[in-house]
């Protein structure tokens, strides 16, 4: 949910910079897409984390 709320900000804060709309400027690119990124991130660690490995990667002691 994280990448995908990320994304749309990401994607979001793109087209208004691009559409000139009325943004406060310097200090929204240094928060907007920062702030996107950090979001993608930690979803995409989170998703890593709940992976489970494949079973041949797995200790024999491992049931």
């Amino acid at each position: 949910m994280l990448v995908v709320v990320g994304s749309a900000m990401a994607v979001a804060h793109l087209i208004a910079h691009l559409a000139s709309m009325r943004v406060v400027g310097a200090l929204d690119l240094l928060i907007g897409f920062p702030m996107a990124v950090l979001l993608v991130l930690v979803g995409l660690l989170l998703i890593g984390l709940q992976s489970v490995p494949p079973r041949s990667s797995r200790h024999p002691a491992d049931p």
